[in-house]
This record gives structure tokens, C-alpha cells and sequence, in this order.
């Protein structure tokens, strides 16, 4: 993939699925040093639930006691957390119009289904604004105030967006 800068450009998101070992962070360490995540990397956003698991100071700790048992039972309990968390992230990331690696087993076929659809509709939103801004703005003419055509295309696109207005959010299957 050819670098193209951010701005002339839709969001991607890339998604890494498969178990542990499986090569998603060797993949996605070869995928970096391509120019297009050379010039995105910077812009992009790796959702990993996981790292949020890792990153839990309860987890760290029981995790160096070294008890299998223990070990199963708290990555039970920050699951839910670390999950949430990563949507959080994910949708944060969607609605900035970020690139964003997502990171995970993806074994639940209706979170990946859901999380495709929601990058769509964050997508169509973004379009429609940037579509209100540019007929607000009298389609990029300095001080020119919008035409009818553009007054009722205006409240089309506003229609449209009303329609579509539900905020993005994600069911935390990650």
C-alpha cells in the first residue's frame, strides 16, 4: 500500500486475529516497517486487550506469585475490565477518524461483524459532516452564503445524519 497522507485518505482498520503464539505481533512488527504503517504508525492506534490485562497492577502481582491457579482466576477478573477498557479505546479511536490496529483472538464472529459495522457508520458520519461543512461554507467559496440547492441539501445531509445519530459503541466481545 502506497503512503498517502491522513487527510486525503479514509481511516483503516486493520484487524489481527488468532490465539496466543499464533504471530499477530510478528506480523504486525513486519507490517511497520512497510511505508504506508511508516507514515501512518504515527496516527494509529494497536487496541489490544491484553496489554490492558498486562497492565493491571493486580494482575502483575498475583502473576509473579506464580500460582497457576491464582493466575486463572485473576486474568478472569481483569478481563471484563481489560475488555472494556480496549472498547473504550476502539471507540475513542473510531470517532477521531484514527487508524487502528485491533489485536486480539477475534473468535466471537458478531463482535467482529459489530465492530465492522460500527467503522462504517463512524465513517458515514464523518462523511456527512465534512458534507454539512463544505455546504455551510458555500462549497469552499470565501463569503459566498449557500444557494437554495445547498439550503436543501444542507437539511438532506442533516436529515441523514439525524437518522444515523446513535453514538458508536461496541459490545465488549474483544
Amino acid at each position: 500500500m502506497a503512503p498517502v497522507a491522513h487527510s486525503e485518505r479514509s481511516p483503516v482498520l486493520l484487524l489481527m486475529g488468532g490465539g496466543m503464539g499464533a504471530g499477530k505481533s510478528t506480523v504486525l512488527k513486519e507490517l511497520k516497517q512497510e511505508a504506508f504503517w511508516t507514515n501512518a504508525e504515527a496516527n494509529a492506534v494497536v487496541v489490544e486487550a491484553d496489554a490492558f490485562k498486562e497492565a493491571d497492577v493486580i494482575y502483575r502481582a498475583i502473576s509473579s506469585m506464580g500460582h497457576h491457579n491464582d493466575m486463572l482466576q485473576t486474568a478472569e477478573l481483569v478481563h471484563q475490565s481489560s475488555t472494556d477498557a480496549a472498547s473504550s479505546l476502539l471507540v475513542t479511536a473510531l470517532n477521531e477518524g484514527r487508524d487502528v490496529i485491533l489485536d486480539g483472538t477475534l473468535s466471537w464472529e458478531p463482535f467482529v461483524e459489530q465492530t465492522i459495522a460500527m467503522a462504517r457508520a463512524v465513517h458515514r458520519q464523518r462523511e456527512l459532516r465534512e458534507a454539512i461543512r463544505s455546504v455551510e461554507s458555500g462549497g469552499g467559496q470565501p463569503d459566498t452564503p449557500p444557494t437554495t440547492p445547498q439550503r436543501e441539501l444542507l437539511g438532506f445531509i442533516r436529515s441523514l445524519e439525524a437518522a444515523n445519530a446513535e453514538p458508536a459503541a461496541v459490545d465488549n466481545g474483544l
